[in-house]
């Protein structure tokens, strides 16, 4: 994961290297399975001792908009100066609910965007990947 992540980074980087770029994640916890009783892994509420870390919460889970608007926060950035690229029908509408831009990851890397419309993106968030840090 943190492969993957460095390497959108560095991709990011390559478009407009003045970006100041900082990865946000959502963490979000799964119990073990147990086989011998039948019961399979779920995904539950946070762990006790994480409560107060914003990371664990709901509105940071997609599709609230809550770590979007975090990220925009931490980079000053405004609604219309943030471009959040995802892959993820979620990733569109946290990016709705934030209000700012959306692109789809294959649009964006793929087909590329021109420099000017990416050259005052303040803050670039693809939590995707939810279990990673960089």
């Amino acid at each position: 994961v943190q492969t993957r992540l460095s390497k959108i980074r560095d991709q990011l980087l390559e478009i407009n290297p003045s970006l100041a770029i900082r990865i946000f994640v959502a963490y979000r916890y799964q119990s073990k399975a147990d086989p011998s009783s039948g019961k399979s892994a779920n995904w539950g509420p946070c762990p006790v001792e994480s409560a107060r870390d914003e990371r664990w919460s709901k509105e940071w889970r997609k599709p609230n908009p809550g770590m979007l608007q975090a990220a925009m926060q931490w980079a000053g950035a405004s609604r219309l100066g943030t471009l959040m690229v995802g892959d993820m029908q979620s990733d569109k509408d946290a990016a709705e609910g934030a209000g700012v831009i959306f692109r789809w990851a294959p649009e964006f890397f793929i087909k590329g965007i021109e420099l000017p419309q990416i050259a005052d993106v303040g803050t670039i968030v693809d939590e995707k990947f939810s279990s990673a840090s960089l």
